[in-house]
């Protein structure tokens, strides 16, 4: 434990304003930090929700595809001269 000596610097109303000033502001800076951090979380929630969709979107194009070149195939063989 540290005792206060003669030779301590006085802390004065302004310093303890200026320091609670300086906390107030820091206290901000990380609340702002806090929302951009939640922000970019639920962003990163909806990119992530949207590309499960275009996953599941471009397999069901490839399964369209993959029918329609069944079809066309079967069309080729039953047009094609025997």
């Amino acid at each position: 434990m540290t005792l206060i000596g003669v030779d301590d610097p006085v802390v004065t109303a302004a310093d303890l304003l200026t320091a609670w000033r300086e906390a107030a502001r820091a206290a901000e800076l990380a609340q702002r930090l806090v929302n951009l951090a939640d922000n970019a979380a639920h962003e990163a929630n909806e990119s992530a929700s949207a590309s499960e969709e275009l996953a599941l979107l471009a397999e069901q194009a490839a399964d369209a595809a993959s029918n329609v070149a069944r079809t066309a195939r079967a069309a080729m063989e039953r047009a094609r001269p025997k």
